[in-house]
């Protein structure tokens, strides 16, 4: 049975207490079951402050761990400790599995937090960075308790409709434009958060869903994780356990091991299948279409034949001045504008992977395009300047405007099929 000790005994964790060794909040939990004693110490974080780098080292060597737990997943681990990164990415791999949305999201919070980081002259993670490296000098176990982001980002992403999604979008690009200068109130404030939690403190009441998901999903995965530690077999009867998290999870994560919460990281881990609607919505459009071209064919050869017209031109020409307004390149912009009229008919492709895949075998992103994003977008007029200038934020411009245009020649040749209808009926 385990439970919860709401005394602390008078050892070196308390006399640590008493010195205030520690400037960051922490939280020190007691847990036992039949086979061991456990003493949980929490130490809140922030991912851009010097403060929580000498905490994190101070708190290891006071409480002599036996296991240290990061707020890391595999693959955000591999991030901090591999800076070349951006040479393995396969960005073609990328577009062909329709994963751009999942790396733009990647690029958005990495490019927020070293842009604060900046400020502070502090590179984002560095807290934890430390706490490995000081884990791998003592022989000390780690384990990465956080889900993994791509799982985050994809259950707030399909849990949310298209105008939530474009309000998203819109939310946090105006986030990423902070101003040059970020001021030491907002800095301290920072301290004493998760940059995502101040990021979405604010969210109107329709949206704390995301919040849900990306905080409070985040707290319940990480007490089942340490959960999960334990419930394994140790040597030793008296466990210490030291987990880093960023601040703003201190107070959940803190209140659900007081209650002994148990929670399914299987059901926590749950990626929500992508909405059949679009698709559905898409072919019965399709489907329409071509029996309308075939009642107008029978009756009207000459009025389906300038509808076939419209439809290629519109969709072309609107595609096509989308991807010359972002600055594509000449092949990109030829080859938009041949599959334009085409690429709905081609199943599981969008013409956007088109563009995209000409332009990056054309113009493939430098390793410097991923890293000067924060840079390249500390205000507006930096950010109109990137879009034609750094490479990948200029693969998602041209991305945007052309299926901008693609739209509005959809939109073109709606109307003018509507016109058909009525001439052809009335």
């Amino acid at each position: 049975m385990v439970f919860y000790q709401s005394f602390f005994e008078k050892d070196a964790i308390m006399e640590s207490k008493k010195n205030n060794f520690i400037k960051g909040p922490y939280e020190i939990i007691k847990r036992r079951n039949h086979r061991n004693h456990y003493t949980i110490f929490l130490l809140g974080t922030a991912h851009v402050s010097k403060d929580s780098i000498d905490d994190v080292e101070k708190g290891i060597l006071k409480f002599k761990p036996d296991i240290i737990c990061v707020e890391l997943c595999k693959s955000r681990y591999e991030s901090l400790f591999n800076p070349d990164r951006w040479k393995e990415l396969d960005i073609v791999k990328v577009i062909k599995e329709k994963k751009l949305a999942l790396l733009a999201s990647n690029l958005f919070l990495s490019s927020l937090q070293k842009k604060i980081g900046l400020e502070v002259k502090v590179k984002p993670g560095s807290e934890m960075k430390k706490a490995i490296e000081i884990a791998i000098e003592k022989k000390i176990p780690i384990s990465f308790i956080d889900r993994e982001i791509r799982i985050t980002l994809l259950r707030a992403w399909r849990n949310i409709s298209l105008g939530d999604k474009i309000w998203l979008i819109n939310y946090l690009i105006l986030s990423l434009l902070v101003p040059d200068k970020i001021t030491e109130e907002e800095i301290e404030k920072l301290k004493q958060k998760d940059v995502l939690e101040d990021l979405f403190e604010n969210i109107p009441s329709r949206y704390t869903k995301i919040k849900k998901i990306i905080l409070e999903e985040r707290d319940k995965y990480m007490v089942q994780s340490i959960n999960e530690i334990m419930n394994q077999e140790h040597k030793k009867k008296n466990i210490k356990i030291f987990v880093v998290i960023g601040a703003g999870h201190l107070k959940g994560i803190s209140n659900f091991l007081r209650e002994r919460k148990k929670f399914s990281l299987e059901e926590l881990s749950i990626v929500p299948k992508p909405r059949p609607y679009r698709t559905i919505f898409m072919w019965i459009g399709i489907t329409l279409m071509i029996a309308i071209f075939t009642i107008l064919f029978l009756q009207e050869k000459e009025s389906a034949k300038e509808l076939i017209l419209v439809w290629a031109i519109s969709r072309s020409l609107g595609a096509g001045l989308g991807a010359i307004l972002a600055f594509a390149h000449p092949l990109t912009i030829l080859i938009t504008i041949l599959f334009a009229p085409f690429s709905i008919f081609i199943p599981g492709t969008r013409l956007w992977m088109f563009s995209a895949l000409s332009e990056v075998t054309i113009r493939k992103p430098k390793v410097k395009d991923f890293e000067s994003i924060a840079e390249d977008t500390n205000s507006f007029k930096n950010l109109v300047k990137a879009l034609y200038q750094n490479r990948v934020l200029k693969l998602f411009w041209i991305i945007t405007l052309v299926s901008t245009g693609l739209t509005i020649g959809n939109l073109t040749f709606l109307h003018k099929l509507i016109q058909n209808l009525f001439n052809l009926f009335l």
